[in-house]
């Protein structure tokens, strides 16, 4: 598990520093999105209503906590983390695939306006270059945790040929609005999202979290860690999410955040997105 300076230490690692490439393309080695109008989202009857609270772990698509170690890996855990309950939802049944898998194989992949590249491994990446990879590469599916377990550290790419019945096809964006996120989240599932986790994210240890834009920055500029939101809820007036962190069970509250809802604090709504699932034919086994 992380002490309080390996959790400073990580998230260092997820700050954003830029490496021109030979071909003129900016290559992120951290996550602060650069391109966020990934897609065109509209609204149906069917997402416009959500209940006052809800809690994704109580509906069985919410794996444990997982622990990213030292390596700024907080992209890839955001990414699984949401594709995983994805894939538990549409299965009916546990699964637990592999970030690491994802730390070794994205690379390369361009940007949705073909003006940057990702990711670096350990040395950071972006959560929608994820979805892009397993749409294009490995017939749509990521590893599980078994097949690909988690070292921490930069491996070379090795997946094998997964069983597991459904692909990534893309993803959606969802707009920087925290009642459509609200609604997203209750009819679709677990959102990943981009955060400034600053030194007081980093000590946070339990209660809602409700920074002002000094406190937390908000700006895209300024994001820097990624997570998931699993639920949200209200206390005593206060609106929150519930954040699953990638930093083990002894940080926060059992490994969770509850951060303030509605004020976009840390710029939890700046960069929304969730990974876009289908059936795969039975043909792609053979």
């Amino acid at each position: 598990m992380f002490t309080f300076w390996e959790k400073i230490f990580v998230s260092v690692l997820c700050i954003t520093s830029y490496i021109t490439s030979s071909k003129g393309i900016i290559q992120s080695k951290g996550y602060t999105p650069k391109f966020t109008n990934f897609s065109s989202y509209e609204a149906s009857d069917s997402l416009t209503f959500s209940p006052t609270n809800w809690d994704w772990r109580d509906h069985s698509i919410v794996g444990p906590i997982k622990d990213q170690k030292q390596c700024g890996s907080c992209w890839a855990f955001s990414a699984v983390g949401a594709l995983e309950s994805q894939v538990m939802k549409l299965l009916s049944k546990t699964v637990s695939l592999s970030e690491q898998n994802m730390v070794d194989c994205v690379k390369d992949v361009l940007s949705p306006d073909n003006k940057s590249l990702c990711c670096d491994g350990c040395n950071g990446g972006e959560m929608y270059s994820v979805y892009q990879y397993l749409a294009n590469n490995q017939g749509g599916r990521d590893d599980t945790e078994l097949e690909y377990p988690y070292t921490g550290v930069d491996q070379s790419c090795n997946p094998i040929k997964d069983m597991t019945q459904l692909s990534v096809k893309g993803f959606v964006s969802v707009p920087s609005d925290e009642e459509m996120m609200k609604h997203v989240l209750y009819n679709v599932g677990p959102l990943s999202v981009g955060v400034c986790a600053n030194w007081e994210w980093q000590s946070y240890l339990y209660g809602i979290y409700s920074p002002t834009s000094e406190e937390c920055d908000q700006g895209i500029e300024d994001q820097d860690h990624g997570v998931i939101l699993v639920g949200y809820g209200s206390e005593n007036g206060t609106d929150y999410w519930i954040v699953r962190n990638s930093w083990g069970t002894m940080w926060g509250e059992e490994g969770y955040m509850r951060l303030a809802r509605g004020i976009n604090a840390c710029g939890v709504a700046n960069s929304v997105i969730y990974p876009l699932v289908k059936p795969k034919m039975m043909m792609d086994y053979i």
